[in-house]
């Protein structure tokens, strides 16, 4: 097997050629998987900033889910305590208010005995005319007016203790409010802080 000198420098130009062209398609090749590496790079990072990000997200949020349910107890605790005082008060002023009632009917019914015997007492002194009856229903007389004074200021005191309900009340609901405005600006002012 002869072969010709010129066709094996055909050939060998044609060996070249496919070599170029093939050491081409590696530098393509290798350029292409170098743009592959990056990118890969690149998606990785950003995978790790995002689940940093997301792992401080949760850890922030956590925790300032737990710091406003804590200021919301601490607000329910002293509410409630509030509450339960009120209660006390309220039991203490209806048991007081329930004494000065009984007070009040026992001198009424007082007053309306005083004013029987009164009555009974003046048609047996117009019958008998005597200076001793005379005596007995001035002082009936007495006790009723200390009686009538005595209702009334029961009375007086029955209307300065409602009064003073009123006003306890009225004041215990601004607060109320106060302490919600408060708590508004605060839970604001902290979500703020947060940003």
């Amino acid at each position: 097997m002869s072969v010709s000198m010129g066709q094996l420098v055909n050939d060998a130009k044609e060996l070249v050629m496919r070599l170029k062209e093939r050491e081409k398609s590696v530098d393509q090749a290798v350029v292409q998987s170098n743009a592959l590496a990056k990118k890969v790079d690149a998606i990785q990072q950003l995978e790790n900033e995002l689940i940093n990000l997301n792992e401080k997200g949760n850890h922030r949020s956590k925790v300032a889910v737990l710091s406003s349910i804590q200021k919301e107890n601490k607000v329910i605790k002293l509410l409630q305590q509030e509450n339960d005082e009120l209660k006390e008060s309220l039991k203490e002023h209806q048991s007081v208010l329930e004494f000065i009632m009984t007070k009040y009917r026992e001198q009424m019914l007082k007053l309306v005995q005083l004013k029987r015997e009164q009555e009974l007492c003046e048609n047996f002194f117009k019958s008998a005319l005597s200076q001793n009856l005379h005596e007995k229903i001035s002082q009936i007389s007495e006790m009723t007016e200390v009686m009538q004074k005595s209702i009334e200021i029961d009375e007086k005191n029955a209307n300065a203790y409602e009064e003073r309900l009123a006003m306890l009340e009225l004041e215990n609901q601004g607060l109320k409010e106060l302490l919600k405005i408060k708590n508004t600006y605060a839970v604001n002012s902290n979500t703020g802080n947060d940003d």
